[in-house]
């Protein structure tokens, strides 16, 4: 079987609220993405972390939530910290409290 033709069903999903599908074989090609007018791509293939979700997600605990996972990158975006960069890291290795895992 050829892996990378392979879509990934909800069924493989490892973590909640991942779906759709992933097609590796049809790629984008940064000419396509210039031509389109599109030049952040990080903003395509990082999460995208504002505020404004932080504040929705962690409420009262924001301060502490922001200093613990995220570093500030500009216009209140915000990026994992290194440890916290692979969502299952930040799923099952990294967070020791319970209180942020019952979060997740």
């Amino acid at each position: 079987r050829n892996k990378a033709k392979e879509e990934v069903s909800a069924d493989d999903i490892l973590l909640p609220g991942l779906l759709g599908r992933f097609r590796p074989v049809l790629t984008i090609q940064r000419s396509e993405l210039d031509a389109r007018g599109i030049w952040d791509i990080d903003r395509l293939c990082k999460p995208y972390i504002t505020m404004d979700l932080l504040e929705e997600l962690f409420g009262a605990d924001l301060a502490q939530a922001v200093a613990a996972f995220f570093l500030f990158k500009r216009h209140e975006y915000y990026e994992f910290k290194e440890p916290f960069t692979e969502s299952n890291v930040v799923f099952f290795d990294k967070i020791g409290d319970a209180k942020w895992k019952a979060a997740f």
